[in-house]
């Protein structure tokens, strides 16, 4: 981007040189004044149609740019999202199996009881 502005500025300066060069030196008594007219806006159209063609590189670069930028934007968020969702989902479902038992909760219950006997024990 910034080669196309550099080049823009120095075809700029490249006319506006070739004006003041003309103007100082005058114009030659063989050129009509039409033929002036047409010489610069011939020059006028030719650096139109190289900023149009730059803007238009310029445009299609952006663009891939920005493509790039949205793709990497929204993998970090889907990542993001996911880790925070699997995290949930692990911290509910231990909370349901610490709920639900397993063999934790037996053991944790035979030992508030103290007058479990096994089977076949007398007391």
């Amino acid at each position: 981007m910034r080669l196309a502005v550099t080049f823009i500025m120095a075809l700029g300066c490249v006319l506006l040189a070739v004006d003041i060069a003309l103007r100082v030196k005058g114009f030659p008594e063989a050129w009509p004044a039409v033929d002036v007219v047409t010489v610069v806006l011939s020059a006028l159209s030719a650096m139109l149609a190289i900023v149009t063609i730059f803007l238009g590189i310029a445009a299609i670069l952006g663009y891939f740019h920005i493509r790039e930028l949205s793709v990497q934007t929204a993998t970090n968020v889907a990542k993001k999202t996911a880790e925070e969702v699997a995290a949930r989902a692990t911290r509910e479902l231990s909370d349901q199996e610490e709920g639900q038992g397993g063999g934790d909760e037996y053991a944790q219950s035979a030992v508030a009881q103290p007058d479990v006997r096994p089977s076949g024990t007398s007391g």
